[in-house]
């Protein structure tokens, strides 16, 4: 797996907890917090430890013309063996973090 298929699959996954472009509530946050810190998936490059980002998009369908494109930032930390163990979501209504920051 390349370091673009890696963010793909955590996009992904993102995705999931966001179904047909639903905003992210605070209870699928804990679930999705709780998943990415027990995923198997890891890192694919080993030099790029740290931080990494992604940003995903819901339909806020309450504004005039249809709504708009509302940004979920998700923030993430791998360790050395390239296991998240850090997660941070920001959406237009809260901020979550899950795991250790370190």
């Amino acid at each position: 797996m390349e370091y673009p298929d890696y963010i793909t699959a955590i996009q992904t996954i993102v995705g999931e907890y966001m179904p047909n472009e639903q905003e992210l509530t605070a209870e699928k946050a804990d679930e999705l917090g709780a998943r990415l810190l027990s995923l198997d998936l890891i890192n694919p490059q080993e030099k790029k430890t740290g931080y990494h980002q992604t940003v995903c998009v819901y339909r806020d369908r309450t504004g005039f013309g249809g709504g708009s494109w509302v940004p979920v930032t998700v923030f993430f930390k791998t360790n050395e063996e390239g296991r998240i163990v850090y997660s941070r979501f920001h959406t237009s209504k809260f901020i979550k973090e899950y795991g250790q920051e370190f």
